[in-house]
């Protein structure tokens, strides 16, 4: 029964990606994890700070969405 919650959760999720103007790749690691890589272009954003797309990659644990996923920025991080 969770299994099943997990894979629907994840599914939706993959499904607002791809309705939007993000680019991703995901990719199973095992049974219940996944690595989701992320491209947010610099034109979805509306302020002038952000002049370069942003690299995130998301990592779906066990037991999601219990579990909270886990967030790195792949994209450098500069002082404004």
């Amino acid at each position: 029964m969770m299994k099943e919650i997990q894979e629907k959760r994840i599914e939706s999720e993959l499904a607002n990606l791809k309705k939007s103007n993000v680019q991703y790749k995901s990719k199973k690691l095992n049974k219940d994890e996944y690595l989701i890589d992320v491209i947010i272009p610099e034109n979805i954003f509306e302020n002038e700070n952000i002049k370069r797309e942003i690299s995130l990659q998301i990592q779906m644990l066990p037991n999601f969405p219990i579990n909270a996923p886990r967030v790195f920025f792949r994209s450098p991080v500069f002082n404004l």
